[in-house]
């Protein structure tokens, strides 16, 4: 799965849910903790997510006024978040 389709698929697991643990999405998509991070980053770029502390890791969750409808990019927030997210998406670029 590539990081654009995990993302897609976080988006919708979170239209559903509203609000889930960072490492329950870690779990589930197979990957670190750190990577879901950068996923929910990317995402809340142009959309109406937020990230929140907690003692026991935190998580994220969709912005109550938000509807399912309502979590979509518009086209000029979009190619601002694709031009911004490049470099952290390339493939080729290590830590």
């Amino acid at each position: 799965m590539s990081a654009n389709e995990r993302r897609e698929h976080i988006l919708e697991l979170l239209n559903i849910r509203r609000s889930e643990k960072i490492e329950n999405l870690a779990a589930e998509f197979g990957v670190t903790e750190r990577t879901i991070r950068s996923d929910i980053e990317a995402l809340t770029c142009c959309y109406p997510i937020k990230t929140k502390r907690g003692r026991y890791g935190g998580g994220v969750e969709v912005e109550s006024w938000s509807t399912s409808s309502a979590a979509h990019c518009l086209p000029s927030k979009q190619s601002f978040c694709t031009g911004w997210l490049e470099p952290w998406t390339d493939t080729t670029w290590t830590r």
